[in-house]
């Protein structure tokens, strides 16, 4: 008897020791994330694994399903709080809610019938990147306190004039279509909770991208990359981006002037928050841990951070914080993923084309979503 009350007493023994907590990261900050977790050990003896998950929403979708284990905390994104909001613990993030003072847009994103899902960590938002050695060569300057819409077409003409692409994006992109119809043409999402594309304010804005594609103001690359090789080999002046982007440049030691979406066109907001799998108390302590340092990731990921306060190591924020005001949140609905995204795309090709008017090609994409 004594023998097996040994043994049971050293599996379970044993259990403690190997216990750990699961931390599922993706995006920018592995290593930084290891480093949190090995200080943390190093202070608490408590032992939290860093996953680093490739793709989030195909590891979330398969393990939901019941096909695998889930981790007690994730690093989630907006568009997967749909998935992830039955099976989330909201006991956790009241309890980090409560401790800081968090961004009430950011906080409140991360809200689903009433309860809180995630709660927020940081945000990327989309800013204009200008290439400084370009617009040099060119004596061309960009001053940030006049930086608006009517500035940036002003600029565009005069680095046309000179014979420079004044600024490129693929023009049907439905990411960069968003933050444009929520500014310029008419609210994404109306007073009754519908999507409504055909609209003579949405009519006017897509006439006006194609304005600027015939003017020579902007040139339609239908791969990133090509866009990205034009930019850095001086051929494009401008390209509106994710921030991410910022930690490239810095890389390669590549000049550019980072600028805020000109408003009243609208950046988009793509932020990035904590689900808890688990009420396990390591869990919370952990990402305490990590939110206490929040100006240090941000500033080295260079992101717009969660909880309220004056950053002044964090590179660009004001360009940051200025595209953040001016921006709208991405949707975390999935008539979004799987209605406007693709719908838009649609609609701005055949249009960008030539091959239906604006009227007809919002009415085809108003049709698609219709039927989601």
């Amino acid at each position: 008897m004594k023998k097996y009350c040994f043994l049971i007493c050293l599996i379970l023994f044993s259990t403690v020791l190997l216990s750990k907590t699961t931390f599922w990261i993706s995006w920018e900050g592995e290593d930084w994330f290891k480093e949190k977790a090995r200080e943390f050990q190093n202070i608490t003896g408590e032992q939290v694994e860093i996953v680093y998950v490739a793709s989030m929403d195909e590891k979330l979708g398969v393990t939901v399903r019941g096909t695998d284990n889930l981790p007690d905390v994730c690093l989630v994104k907006s568009d997967q709080l749909v998935l992830v909001s039955e099976i989330s613990k909201e006991t956790p993030s009241k309890l980090l809610l409560n401790k800081y003072e968090f961004d009430e847009k950011l906080r409140d994103t991360f809200i689903m019938n009433g309860k809180q899902v995630s709660f927020p960590f940081y945000a990327d938002v989309q800013l204009m990147y200008a290439n400084r050695k370009l617009l040099e060569k060119l004596s061309i300057d960009i001053n940030p306190e006049m930086w608006n819409l009517s500035y940036f077409v002003d600029k565009m003409k005069e680095i046309r004039d000179k014979g420079v692409i004044p600024s490129g994006w693929g023009l049907n992109s439905a990411y960069i279509f968003m933050g444009m119809q929520e500014g310029l043409g008419s609210e994404i999402i109306d007073s009754k909770g519908e999507i409504k594309l055909v609209t003579e304010e949405n009519k006017a804005l897509l006439e006006m991208i194609n304005n600027w594609k015939k003017d020579g103001y902007i040139h339609d690359y239908v791969q990133r990359p090509d866009m990205m090789k034009a930019f850095l080999k001086n051929r494009v002046a401008m390209v509106p981006q994710g921030s991410f982007l910022i930690q490239k440049f810095n890389s390669m030691n590549f000049q550019v002037q980072v600028l805020p979406i000109p408003a009243p066109w609208k950046t988009v907001i793509d932020p990035k928050a904590f689900t808890f799998f688990s009420d396990n108390e390591v869990a919370v302590e952990f990402v305490s841990f990590i939110l206490d340092d929040i100006e240090e990731f941000c500033s080295k990921y260079i992101k717009y951070p969660s909880i309220k306060g004056i950053y002044e190591t964090i590179p660009y924020f004001d360009s940051l914080k200025k595209s953040y005001e001016n921006g709208y949140m991405q949707p975390s609905e999935t008539i979004f993923s799987t209605g406007y995204w693709p719908a838009i795309r649609t609609a701005l090709d055949l249009f960008l084309k030539g091959e239906l008017t604006a009227e007809e090609a919002l009415k085809k994409a108003q049709d698609f979503i219709s039927q989601k």
